[in-house]
């Protein structure tokens, strides 16, 4: 596990699922400047372009990462065929299908990229942030198990009992636990027996809209300030800092060129995911609100 310790957290963006989105890309460039960046996994997935894969990971390794099971997967010399998503028996299983012809083509384009390959090798799976007089925070892709784990998924949450879910946080020694790999947000607060309250923030992706008829990604803000922005879609504070999921809104237009190109009509991409670029998935902001 990576330890990162802090007297004060600098203002920090947390990206789960870019998925490759170069619209997205392109927004979260907006908040270099005056933020640190932690990307937690499947930077990589619908970027099969090499110049796509280069940009993204060119991007990347200027930044805090963790690698995801799509990275993990890219990397291993023996998977070709296996995205290793782990998708629960309540997915159809042409889920699964689709996805691993989605990894056969990505591992193609991570082949390619020679002097990229070494990149994943160097990233950890898990980040934990003490921050002095204020709170731990433990950060992955999937769950405490599993980078391809479904516990943090909203289903998950919702059949687990509230001291189930403490128990995470103790599990970790964390106020806050960030994720993502489920690809549907969940904001889920729970106050334990000392009177503290434990947070858990599931970003979905930030890549891909996350609501019904919405288009739009969400990444993850922590700072001791407020945010002014109208995109705080689920604000928390925990410890003197504040805990925000934002709208990353990029062109939908132009991503959905940029995806019909890599991934036009009868394609395994196609087939999983344009559905969903252009309606949204099946799911609304309430429901990713949860307290225990």
């Amino acid at each position: 596990m990576l330890v990162k310790s802090y007297n004060d957290l600098p203002s920090t963006i947390v990206i789960g699922g870019l998925y490759g989105n170069m619209q997205s890309l392109k927004e979260i460039k907006k908040y270099e400047k005056n933020n640190q960046l932690i990307f937690n996994g499947d930077f990589h997935w619908l970027n099969k372009k090499k110049e796509e894969f280069i940009a993204v990971q060119e991007f990347i390794n200027n930044h805090i990462a963790l690698k995801g099971n799509i990275e993990e997967s890219l990397s291993n010399s023996k998977n070709f065929d296996n995205c290793n998503c782990d998708y629960p028996d309540y997915f159809p299983p042409e889920e699964t299908i689709y996805s691993n012809e989605i990894f056969s083509q990505l591992k193609k384009t991570y082949l390619s990229c020679e002097d990229y390959k070494n990149d994943f090798d160097q990233l950890g799976t898990q980040l934990y942030i003490p921050i002095k007089n204020g709170p731990n925070i433990f950060i992955t892709h999937g769950d405490l198990q599993s980078l391809s784990g479904w516990m943090f998924s909203v289903r998950s949450i919702n059949k687990i009992n509230k001291g189930e879910f403490l128990r995470f946080f103790n599990k970790v020694n964390a106020d806050v636990i960030i994720s993502s790999h489920t690809c549907l947000p969940v904001f889920c607060h729970a106050t334990d027996t000392n009177g503290e309250d434990k947070l858990l923030l599931n970003n979905g992706a930030a890549g891909m809209p996350n609501f019904r008829n919405k288009n739009f990604g969400i990444i993850i803000r922590i700072s001791s300030s407020k945010s002014i922005d109208e995109k705080v879609l689920y604000r928390k504070k925990i410890k003197n800092y504040f805990f925000e999921a934002i709208k990353l809104e990029y062109s939908n237009k132009n991503f959905i060129k940029e995806f019909l190109i890599n991934w036009p009509s009868k394609s395994s991409g196609y087939k999983a995911y344009f559905d969903r670029i252009i309606n949204g998935p099946s799911y609304d902001l309430s429901e990713s609100m949860i307290s225990k």
